[in-house]
Protein backbone atom coordinates (compact mmCIF):
# COMPACT_ATOMS: atom_id res chain seq x y z
CA UNK A 1 0.00 0.00 0.00
CA UNK A 2 1.54 3.32 -1.01
CA UNK A 3 1.97 6.45 1.12
CA UNK A 4 -0.04 8.33 -1.50
CA UNK A 5 -3.02 6.03 -0.98
CA UNK A 6 -2.80 6.40 2.79
CA UNK A 7 -2.66 10.19 2.68
CA UNK A 8 -5.20 10.91 -0.08
CA UNK A 9 -8.94 10.90 0.23
CA UNK A 10 -10.52 8.13 -1.83
CA UNK A 11 -12.56 8.62 -4.96
CA UNK A 12 -16.14 7.48 -4.38
CA UNK A 13 -18.44 6.34 -7.18
CA UNK A 14 -21.97 6.39 -5.77
CA UNK A 15 -24.83 4.63 -7.54
CA UNK A 16 -28.14 6.48 -7.34
CA UNK A 17 -31.45 5.05 -8.49
CA UNK A 18 -34.80 3.64 -7.44
CA UNK A 19 -35.02 0.51 -5.36
CA UNK A 20 -35.35 -2.60 -7.58
CA UNK A 21 -33.45 -0.91 -10.41
CA UNK A 22 -30.55 -3.36 -10.37
CA UNK A 23 -27.99 -1.43 -8.29
CA UNK A 24 -26.56 -4.61 -6.76
CA UNK A 25 -26.24 -6.13 -10.23
CA UNK A 26 -24.45 -3.01 -11.44
CA UNK A 27 -22.18 -3.01 -8.39
CA UNK A 28 -21.18 -6.64 -8.88
CA UNK A 29 -20.66 -6.13 -12.64
CA UNK A 30 -18.42 -3.11 -12.08
CA UNK A 31 -16.57 -4.91 -9.32
CA UNK A 32 -15.78 -7.73 -11.76
CA UNK A 33 -14.32 -5.37 -14.36
CA UNK A 34 -12.81 -2.36 -12.56
CA UNK A 35 -10.14 -2.11 -9.89
CA UNK A 36 -12.32 -0.63 -7.18
CA UNK A 37 -13.77 -1.74 -3.88
CA UNK A 38 -17.49 -2.53 -3.93
CA UNK A 39 -19.04 -2.65 -0.45
CA UNK A 40 -22.80 -2.54 -1.06
CA UNK A 41 -25.04 0.17 0.37
CA UNK A 42 -22.69 1.96 2.75
CA UNK A 43 -25.37 4.30 4.09
CA UNK A 44 -26.86 1.15 5.67
CA UNK A 45 -23.61 -0.10 7.24
CA UNK A 46 -24.23 1.53 10.61
CA UNK A 47 -27.75 0.10 11.02
CA UNK A 48 -27.93 -3.16 9.07
CA UNK A 49 -24.26 -3.97 9.50
CA UNK A 50 -23.02 -2.84 12.92
CA UNK A 51 -26.36 -2.61 14.77
CA UNK A 52 -28.53 -5.38 13.29
CA UNK A 53 -25.68 -7.69 12.25
CA UNK A 54 -27.01 -8.64 8.82
CA UNK A 55 -25.13 -11.03 6.56
CA UNK A 56 -22.07 -9.79 4.65
CA UNK A 57 -21.61 -10.71 0.99
CA UNK A 58 -18.96 -13.21 2.08
CA UNK A 59 -21.69 -15.25 3.82
CA UNK A 60 -20.78 -14.42 7.42
CA UNK A 61 -22.68 -12.08 9.68
CA UNK A 62 -20.99 -8.68 9.91
CA UNK A 63 -19.97 -9.30 13.54
CA UNK A 64 -18.19 -12.50 12.43
CA UNK A 65 -16.63 -11.09 9.24
CA UNK A 66 -12.89 -10.37 9.76
CA UNK A 67 -12.94 -7.58 7.17
CA UNK A 68 -15.78 -5.62 8.77
CA UNK A 69 -14.41 -6.19 12.25
CA UNK A 70 -11.13 -4.62 11.12
CA UNK A 71 -13.10 -1.64 9.83
CA UNK A 72 -15.14 -1.47 13.05
CA UNK A 73 -11.96 -1.43 15.14
CA UNK A 74 -10.22 1.11 12.91
CA UNK A 75 -13.23 3.43 13.22
CA UNK A 76 -13.17 3.05 17.02
CA UNK A 77 -16.87 2.20 16.82
CA UNK A 78 -17.17 0.05 19.97
CA UNK A 79 -19.19 2.71 21.76
CA UNK A 80 -21.09 3.86 18.69
CA UNK A 81 -24.86 3.35 18.60
CA UNK A 82 -25.22 2.29 14.97
CA UNK A 83 -28.99 2.75 14.86
CA UNK A 84 -28.72 6.26 16.34
CA UNK A 85 -25.97 7.22 13.91
CA UNK A 86 -28.06 5.94 11.00
CA UNK A 87 -30.86 8.26 12.15
CA UNK A 88 -28.36 11.10 12.35
CA UNK A 89 -27.34 10.45 8.73
CA UNK A 90 -30.96 10.55 7.60
CA UNK A 91 -31.59 13.71 9.59
CA UNK A 92 -28.58 15.48 8.09
CA UNK A 93 -29.51 14.35 4.60
CA UNK A 94 -33.10 15.53 5.01
CA UNK A 95 -31.90 18.93 6.24
CA UNK A 96 -30.89 19.81 2.68
CA UNK A 97 -34.13 20.09 0.70
CA UNK A 98 -32.35 21.19 -2.49
CA UNK A 99 -32.68 17.64 -3.85
CA UNK A 100 -36.39 17.44 -3.13
CA UNK A 101 -38.23 19.03 -6.04
CA UNK A 102 -40.89 21.51 -4.97
CA UNK A 103 -39.59 22.03 -1.44
CA UNK A 104 -37.91 25.17 -0.20
CA UNK A 105 -34.19 24.94 0.37
CA UNK A 106 -33.09 25.21 3.98
CA UNK A 107 -29.68 26.24 5.24
CA UNK A 108 -27.13 23.51 4.75
CA UNK A 109 -25.54 21.99 7.84
CA UNK A 110 -21.95 22.91 8.67
CA UNK A 111 -19.39 20.77 6.86
CA UNK A 112 -17.09 20.03 9.77
CA UNK A 113 -19.33 18.10 12.15
CA UNK A 114 -19.38 14.63 13.70
CA UNK A 115 -21.45 13.04 10.91
CA UNK A 116 -19.13 14.24 8.16
CA UNK A 117 -16.04 13.36 10.19
CA UNK A 118 -17.22 9.80 10.72
CA UNK A 119 -18.22 9.37 7.08
CA UNK A 120 -14.84 10.68 5.98
CA UNK A 121 -13.23 8.17 8.32
CA UNK A 122 -15.30 5.29 6.92
CA UNK A 123 -14.46 5.82 3.26
CA UNK A 124 -10.80 6.57 3.96
CA UNK A 125 -10.51 3.47 6.13
CA UNK A 126 -12.17 1.30 3.47
CA UNK A 127 -9.70 2.56 0.87
CA UNK A 128 -6.77 1.80 3.13
CA UNK A 129 -7.90 -1.67 4.22
CA UNK A 130 -8.93 -2.77 0.73
CA UNK A 131 -5.92 -1.12 -0.96
CA UNK A 132 -8.24 0.57 -3.42
CA UNK A 133 -8.18 4.20 -4.56
CA UNK A 134 -11.82 3.95 -5.73
CA UNK A 135 -14.78 2.99 -3.55
CA UNK A 136 -18.06 1.93 -5.19
CA UNK A 137 -21.06 2.75 -2.99
CA UNK A 138 -24.51 1.41 -3.92
CA UNK A 139 -26.41 3.62 -1.43
CA UNK A 140 -28.93 4.72 -4.13
CA UNK A 141 -30.44 7.64 -2.13
CA UNK A 142 -29.68 10.91 -4.01
CA UNK A 143 -29.98 12.97 -0.81
CA UNK A 144 -27.07 10.98 0.66
CA UNK A 145 -24.68 12.34 -1.99
CA UNK A 146 -24.40 15.88 -0.51
CA UNK A 147 -23.23 14.33 2.75
CA UNK A 148 -20.44 12.60 0.87
CA UNK A 149 -19.41 15.73 -0.99
CA UNK A 150 -19.35 17.63 2.31
CA UNK A 151 -17.23 14.93 3.92
CA UNK A 152 -14.87 14.13 1.04
CA UNK A 153 -15.04 17.13 -1.27
CA UNK A 154 -17.02 17.60 -4.47
CA UNK A 155 -14.09 16.52 -6.66
CA UNK A 156 -13.89 13.13 -4.92
CA UNK A 157 -17.53 12.08 -5.29
CA UNK A 158 -18.88 10.85 -8.62
CA UNK A 159 -22.50 9.94 -9.43
CA UNK A 160 -23.53 6.91 -11.46
CA UNK A 161 -27.25 7.36 -12.09
CA UNK A 162 -28.88 3.99 -12.75
CA UNK A 163 -32.23 4.10 -14.56
CA UNK A 164 -34.67 1.27 -15.13
CA UNK A 165 -37.99 1.31 -16.99
CA UNK A 166 -40.55 2.53 -14.41
CA UNK A 167 -42.87 -0.33 -15.32
CA UNK A 168 -40.18 -2.86 -14.49
CA UNK A 169 -39.40 -1.07 -11.21
CA UNK A 170 -43.06 -1.04 -10.17
CA UNK A 171 -43.57 -4.69 -11.08
CA UNK A 172 -40.49 -5.79 -9.14
CA UNK A 173 -41.30 -3.59 -6.12
CA UNK A 174 -44.76 -5.16 -5.81
CA UNK A 175 -43.45 -8.73 -5.66
CA UNK A 176 -43.01 -10.67 -2.45
CA UNK A 177 -39.31 -11.39 -2.09
CA UNK A 178 -37.44 -12.93 0.82
CA UNK A 179 -34.91 -10.71 2.58
CA UNK A 180 -32.40 -13.44 3.26
CA UNK A 181 -29.53 -11.23 4.42
CA UNK A 182 -31.12 -10.60 7.81
CA UNK A 183 -30.42 -14.20 8.72
CA UNK A 184 -33.99 -14.65 9.94
CA UNK A 185 -36.63 -16.87 8.38
CA UNK A 186 -39.68 -15.11 6.99
CA UNK A 187 -38.25 -11.60 6.58
CA UNK A 188 -39.36 -9.89 3.37
CA UNK A 189 -38.00 -7.03 1.27
CA UNK A 190 -39.96 -3.77 1.35
CA UNK A 191 -42.82 -3.69 -1.15
CA UNK A 192 -44.39 -0.65 -2.81
CA UNK A 193 -47.79 -0.08 -4.34
CA UNK A 194 -48.00 0.97 -7.99
CA UNK A 195 -48.60 4.60 -7.01
CA UNK A 196 -45.83 4.52 -4.44
CA UNK A 197 -43.42 3.22 -7.06
CA UNK A 198 -44.46 5.93 -9.51
CA UNK A 199 -43.87 8.70 -6.96
CA UNK A 200 -40.54 7.26 -5.87
CA UNK A 201 -39.30 6.69 -9.44
CA UNK A 202 -40.06 10.28 -10.46
CA UNK A 203 -38.51 11.75 -7.30
CA UNK A 204 -35.32 9.69 -7.60
CA UNK A 205 -34.75 10.52 -11.29
CA UNK A 206 -35.26 14.26 -10.70
CA UNK A 207 -33.10 14.28 -7.59
CA UNK A 208 -30.34 12.27 -9.25
CA UNK A 209 -30.27 14.60 -12.26
CA UNK A 210 -29.81 17.56 -9.91
CA UNK A 211 -26.51 16.04 -8.81
CA UNK A 212 -25.03 16.71 -12.26
CA UNK A 213 -23.38 19.93 -11.07
CA UNK A 214 -23.00 18.96 -7.42
CA UNK A 215 -20.41 16.20 -7.81
CA UNK A 216 -17.10 15.59 -9.51
CA UNK A 217 -18.81 13.87 -12.43
CA UNK A 218 -22.21 12.50 -13.40
CA UNK A 219 -22.89 9.49 -15.60
CA UNK A 220 -26.07 7.65 -16.57
CA UNK A 221 -26.47 3.95 -17.29
CA UNK A 222 -29.67 2.06 -18.05
CA UNK A 223 -30.43 -1.29 -16.45
CA UNK A 224 -31.62 -2.66 -19.79
CA UNK A 225 -28.36 -1.70 -21.54
CA UNK A 226 -26.33 -3.22 -18.70
CA UNK A 227 -28.16 -6.53 -19.07
CA UNK A 228 -28.01 -6.54 -22.88
CA UNK A 229 -24.23 -6.03 -23.02
CA UNK A 230 -22.45 -5.52 -19.67
CA UNK A 231 -19.05 -4.84 -21.22
CA UNK A 232 -20.42 -2.23 -23.63
CA UNK A 233 -22.40 -0.51 -20.85
CA UNK A 234 -19.51 -0.42 -18.39
CA UNK A 235 -16.68 0.48 -20.78
CA UNK A 236 -17.73 4.17 -21.10
CA UNK A 237 -17.93 4.44 -17.30
CA UNK A 238 -14.41 3.09 -16.87
CA UNK A 239 -13.13 5.33 -19.64
CA UNK A 240 -14.80 8.50 -18.32
CA UNK A 241 -13.48 7.95 -14.79
CA UNK A 242 -10.12 6.51 -15.89
CA UNK A 243 -10.78 3.39 -13.82
CA UNK A 244 -8.07 0.75 -14.19
CA UNK A 245 -9.24 -2.73 -15.17
CA UNK A 246 -9.68 -5.45 -12.57
CA UNK A 247 -6.49 -6.75 -11.03
CA UNK A 248 -5.71 -10.41 -11.72
CA UNK A 249 -6.64 -12.38 -8.61
CA UNK A 250 -6.18 -16.09 -7.86
CA UNK A 251 -9.51 -17.90 -7.77
CA UNK A 252 -12.82 -16.18 -7.22
CA UNK A 253 -12.74 -13.07 -5.05
CA UNK A 254 -15.18 -12.61 -2.21
CA UNK A 255 -17.05 -9.33 -1.89
CA UNK A 256 -17.69 -7.79 1.50
CA UNK A 257 -20.98 -6.05 0.84
CA UNK A 258 -23.57 -4.75 3.28
CA UNK A 259 -27.24 -4.50 2.30
CA UNK A 260 -28.68 -4.84 -1.19
CA UNK A 261 -30.32 -7.47 -3.36
CA UNK A 262 -29.83 -11.09 -2.19
CA UNK A 263 -27.81 -11.84 -5.35
CA UNK A 264 -24.80 -10.38 -3.55
CA UNK A 265 -24.75 -13.48 -1.33
CA UNK A 266 -24.32 -15.92 -4.23
CA UNK A 267 -20.69 -15.18 -5.01
CA UNK A 268 -19.15 -12.70 -7.40
CA UNK A 269 -19.32 -14.48 -10.75
CA UNK A 270 -22.90 -14.50 -11.97
CA UNK A 271 -24.64 -14.34 -15.33
CA UNK A 272 -26.45 -11.07 -16.02
CA UNK A 273 -29.95 -11.58 -17.36
CA UNK A 274 -32.55 -9.03 -18.32
CA UNK A 275 -35.70 -9.30 -16.20
CA UNK A 276 -38.68 -8.02 -18.19
CA UNK A 277 -41.33 -10.33 -16.81
CA UNK A 278 -43.50 -7.23 -16.38
CA UNK A 279 -44.14 -7.16 -20.13
CA UNK A 280 -45.94 -10.52 -19.89
CA UNK A 281 -47.33 -10.53 -16.37
CA UNK A 282 -48.32 -6.93 -15.59
CA UNK A 283 -51.87 -5.98 -16.66
CA UNK A 284 -51.91 -3.66 -19.67
CA UNK A 285 -53.85 -0.98 -17.77
CA UNK A 286 -51.11 -0.86 -15.12
CA UNK A 287 -48.39 -0.61 -17.73
CA UNK A 288 -50.29 2.25 -19.38
CA UNK A 289 -50.97 4.07 -16.10
CA UNK A 290 -47.33 3.90 -15.01
CA UNK A 291 -46.06 4.99 -18.40
CA UNK A 292 -48.44 7.95 -18.68
CA UNK A 293 -47.61 9.15 -15.16
CA UNK A 294 -43.88 9.03 -15.87
CA UNK A 295 -44.07 9.98 -19.55
CA UNK A 296 -41.69 13.00 -19.75
CA UNK A 297 -38.93 11.29 -17.81
CA UNK A 298 -39.54 7.91 -19.41
CA UNK A 299 -39.04 9.48 -22.85
CA UNK A 300 -35.93 11.34 -21.65
CA UNK A 301 -34.30 8.04 -20.79
CA UNK A 302 -35.38 6.30 -23.97
CA UNK A 303 -38.37 4.25 -22.81
CA UNK A 304 -41.22 3.82 -25.26
CA UNK A 305 -44.79 2.48 -24.88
Amino acid sequence: MTDTLLSALPQVLMITGSARSGSTLLGVALGQRADLGYFGELNQLWLRGFALNHVCGCGLHVADCPFWQEIHTALDADNLDGAAFHKAILSRAAADHSLRPGRRRKAKPEVNDAVHDRLRGLYTTLAQHSDRRWILDGSKMPIYAPLLTAALGRENVHILHLVRDPRGVAFSAAKVKAKVDTGREGDLMVRRSMWGSIRNWIKVQLSSAQLRKAAGSYLVVRYEDLCADPDAAIAPIMSALDLPPKRPEPGEATTHTVSGNPIRLRGERQPIRLDEAWRRQMPIWQQAAIYLCTLPLALRYGYRP
